[in-house]
């Protein structure tokens, strides 16, 4: 028999739940408030799911934007919303009666995400083993005060319990290319723990679609390498280590901080950095670790730089070794979390005693990950990295250097004018490997010239050389990543194609010289750049 109608006071007033426009809430953080309410819902209910669902129940969540509609919905299969919980859920700043499953805790979350994209929240529910739904209607679209008392109103029941969001007059703009991809990029992150098929987070089975498609997270890998003790390399005979080490930190207050600490496989500006989460959730640090690089990723590394958690003690100086080799994760869940979930409610007290307890932990000698992350070398490590995405770089490399050369170049001296083109935009994030970049490029009498870039790792080589067979007009050029003046710079695709355009640009310069001491240049270069080597014999 379905119930009737009735109504709830959503005090304090309605007018007031206008507050939440001015929230500072990102967009993925505040569609995570509904993701959150689904999450909790599951998990409290989670026995009961499995028994109507069957033992592979897995929670889907479903976010949607219409822009014919300037409307925002968000659908899950959970267990929806009770006629005892109705009220609360409505009501703001009521927190559940139990706060101690799932993610749920100032009883402001759908609230506060809902009015902060529009201003109106439509919620439709289907409460587990009830006989209908419910549907109710937060509207703030009008000036000025409103009635405090909103109707709810029964619904036909559908064939599975679930809530449906749906947010109408959206006053933040309906997501366009960058802020989908940094969505894309950044909820998957923040619910890793929740999206994970192996080790499931509190045995709940979770997708979250958005736009229909499907969110993953692909953890990164961690190094395997014998422990360097300092720049010379490992000792002789030394083991492969995995640099990961689970903590159990006790704060002086009695809080624990639990997780692990470990280094990258492949150093990275944008990824290093650790992960802070409240039961699972990330709410600091949350850098997305797989980003689709086909899709437009300005917005989502500007974002990157602002979320990153690296307490300077441990991470030291931006730009440095150990400032893109560390990652980790640390449950945080003691201390709370803020109304817009993206910070812990810890003091700075609590945070520097982590800090400090954390780096004593990562500087134990028997395994240092402090002396580690500073001495080891990738690029004097002959390691399989990333071919695929290096020939896909290369590719694009060989377009632009003949889109920006060919054709254009004569056997003139050099003058003092400023090149008309410059190769730019030459950005990616993995090492590299010796393929050959083959480039052939006419002059302006019409000589096809071939040039065989190729990237070597020979510490005894010259940084560049170059062999012509003028007969032939072919040129190899050799340019070693492994030189001894190249030992402090990190082997990523961003230095290899720097190291690309650098000696085409001074082999070619020589090339199409006519003077008999054009290579004078490269071998007084080499010369200096040997230097290096000297430098750091003395250090060692």
């Amino acid at each position: 028999m379905a119930q009737e109608s009735f109504k709830i006071d959503i005090r304090p007033d309605v007018a007031a739940l206008r507050i939440f426009r001015s929230m500072s809430f990102t967009h993925y953080y505040a569609l995570g408030e509904f993701v959150d309410n689904s999450i909790t819902s599951a998990l409290k209910n989670l026995d009961a799911l499995k028994k109507l669902n069957g033992p592979d129940y897995e929670l889907t969540v479903r976010i949607n934007f219409q822009k014919e509609d300037n409307s925002l919905t968000v659908i899950d299969n959970a267990a929806g919303i009770s006629r005892d919980e109705i009220e609360r859920a409505l009501r703001t700043g009521i927190p559940p009666a139990d706060t101690s499953i799932g993610l749920s805790r100032h009883g402001v979350g759908m609230k506060a995400g809902g009015l902060w994209w529009g201003n109106t929240i439509i919620v439709e529910t289907y409460p587990l083993g009830d006989v209908n739904g419910w549907r109710a209607i937060i509207d703030i679209s009008e000036d000025g005060d409103l009635d405090n008392m909103i109707s709810v109103d029964p619904i036909p029941m559908r064939s599975f319990p679930g809530t449906k969001i749906t947010v109408t007059g959206l006053w933040q703009k309906t997501p366009q290319a960058k802020t989908v991809t940094t969505i894309r990029s950044y909820l998957p992150s923040i619910y890793r723990n929740y999206l994970k098929t192996e080790g499931l987070r509190d045995g709940l089975r979770c997708k979250i679609f958005y736009e229909d498609k499907a969110l993953e997270f692909q953890p990164p890998k961690l190094l395997n390498a014998p422990y360097w003790p300092d720049k010379s390399g490992p000792l002789k005979n030394a083991p492969d280590l995995e640099w990961l080490e689970n903590v159990d930190i006790e704060l002086s207050t009695g809080a624990h901080i639990a997780g692990w600490v470990g280094i990258l496989a492949k150093t990275s500006r944008d990824y290093s950095g650790f992960f802070l989460h409240y039961r699972g959730k990330g709410i600091s640090g949350v850098v997305p670790l797989n980003i689709d690089k086909s899709e437009d990723m300005r917005e989502a590394k500007d974002a990157i730089s602002r979320s990153a958690y690296k307490p300077r003690k441990i991470f030291g100086t931006p730009g440095q070794y150990p400032d893109i080799s560390y990652i980790g994760e640390f449950d945080i869940t003691a201390f709370g979390k803020t109304i817009s979930t993206d910070s812990p409610l810890w003091s700075p007290v609590d945070e520097q005693e982590f800090i400090e307890k954390l780096y004593e932990i990562m500087e134990n000698p028997d395994k240092n990950f402090i002396a580690m992350a500073k001495n080891y070398r990738r690029n004097q490590v002959k390691d399989k990295y990333d071919e695929a995405e290096d020939k896909l770089s290369d590719e694009e490399q060989i377009a632009k250097i003949q889109e920006g050369l060919d054709g254009r170049i004569d056997h003139s001296n050099p003058n003092n004018e400023l090149p008309n083109n410059v190769i730019t935009n030459l950005v990616d994030d993995s090492d590299g490997v010796d393929d050959a970049l083959n480039i052939a490029l006419h002059d302006k009498e019409g000589h096809i010239h071939n040039f065989n870039v190729r990237i070597i790792k020979d510490r005894s080589q010259d940084f560049l050389t170059i062999e012509e067979d003028d007969s032939q007009r072919s040129h190899q050029i050799r340019i070693n990543q492994f030189h001894p003046s190249l030992d402090d710079v990190y082997p990523n695709t961003e230095v290899r194609k720097t190291l690309q355009i650098l000696g085409l640009g001074m082999a070619a310069s020589e090339v199409f010289l006519t003077d008999g001491r054009k290579s004078l240049i490269r071998k007084k270069m080499n010369e200096v750049l040997a230097m290096f080597d000297l430098k750091n014999k003395k250090d060692v």
